[in-house]
């Protein structure tokens, strides 16, 4: 029962940092996702608007001529890892 309880503290946690962590890296002006095998289902890339990706991205590509756009291949399969820009 202890250990359990560690485990979901340690998670609570996890959570919250990455939320605060979400929120330093800006967001997505665009998210387009393109169609893979079922198996393994979409791969969404995200127009960052800051300098550079979130540490999450698997690659991420800046354009040279504008260093504060960014393309990020996300790594959650369905969505962008960003929220999307108001």
């Amino acid at each position: 029962m202890f250990v359990k309880a560690i485990v979901f503290v340690f998670l609570i946690n996890m959570g919250f940092s990455e939320t605060i962590e979400v929120s330093n890296y800006g967001c997505c002006k665009e998210c387009t996702c393109t169609p893979l095998q079922p198996v393994f289902g979409n791969t969404c890339w995200c127009e960052d608007v800051t300098k550079s990706c979130h540490p999450a991205c698997r690659s991420c590509i800046c354009k040279d001529s504008n260093p504060f756009q960014c393309r990020c291949e996300d790594t959650k399969l369905y969505s962008c890892y960003l929220p999307r820009c108001p």
